[in-house]
């Protein structure tokens, strides 16, 4: 696991400060929830293995045939290899100030938006393909002409999402919620299940760890370890006795490492074992 600023830590001498940005990021070997901090949006046009993003409120897995709209912010990323060893996206990072001029100059109505999305799936088609083909290109320019001609592809891009989808995106996309202590609770609750450690959710909540765990324990009123592992095992029962899965399908769904650890802390919370339990 690594950190990185995202698009300053890819861009070569010279060129940070840019508005917008495109990247072609090829590398032969996987990486496991990554800690990124974009300061910039960016589409992640994959063309080689799969992505898994896991955001303050959401998570999703991305295959060869999709591509990415992630909203400036804190994220983990997990790059898998393809079979033949190799991840490969082409990154476009674009600032907000780009966003809202493509608004203006397209006079562009949105609605109000209640609903707070750090990132958007879309599927290739026809179109989309010959798009990567050509930015592709333009990020092998010279870096004098390179910048006019990627400002000219984002609003290219963003025409065609918005003729294909709507606006809907844009408003949900733009939307941010003013309330600090709702974000807390949205990355705590919102991951329950994801297995992330407490380094992994403080980056997350924009907090270092210390910080975190003191707002989690004034919260929750217990540490995260402790939460988390009450919470994980008590779903793990409802599991067990509703959709009648067997301890040996859940335990490492619910963070364990072992089969036994997983009954061992089942025992000290509920006074007896998964197959004692439900018989």
């Amino acid at each position: 696991m690594k950190q990185y600023i995202l698009p300053h830590d890819i861009m070569e001498k010279g060129q940070t400060g840019q508005d917008v940005y495109a990247f072609d990021y090829l590398v032969n070997t996987p990486s496991t929830k990554n800690q990124i901090a974009l300061t910039q949006n960016v589409f992640s046009f994959l063309l080689e293995g799969s992505k898994e993003l896991v955001h303050f409120d959401k998570k999703a897995k991305i295959e060869k045939q999709q591509f990415l709209l992630i909203k400036a912010g804190r994220c983990l990323m997990t790059e898998n290899v393809s079979e033949d060893r190799n991840y490969r996206s082409l990154l476009f990072f674009f600032d907000n100030e780009i966003l809202l001029n493509f608004i203006e100059k397209n006079k562009i109505q949105l609605k109000t938006s209640s609903q707070n999305s750090p990132f958007f799936v879309f599927d290739y088609d026809h179109y989309i393909r010959h798009f990567v083909e050509s930015l592709i290109q333009v990020t092998r320019m010279p870096s004098a002409f390179k910048n006019q001609f990627l400002q000219t592809k984002t609003d290219e891009l963003l025409l065609y999402l918005v003729h294909k989808n709507g606006t809907g995106f844009l408003s949900e996309f733009l939307h941010t919620p003013a309330d600090a202590s709702a974000h807390f609770t949205s990355v705590i609750e919102n991951n329950l299940y994801n297995n992330l450690s407490v380094a992994e959710l403080a980056f997350l909540c924009h907090a270092s760890v210390s910080s975190f765990k003191r707002k989690f324990e004034k919260t929750y009123g217990q540490s995260p370890i402790k939460w988390f592992q009450e919470k994980r095992l008590e779903h793990a029962s409802f599991l067990m006795e509703h959709k009648k899965l067997r301890p040996s399908d859940v335990y490492g769904e619910m963070g364990y490492e072992s089969l036994s650890s997983f009954i061992q802390a089942y025992k000290k919370k509920f006074g007896t074992t998964p197959k004692q339990h439900f018989i």
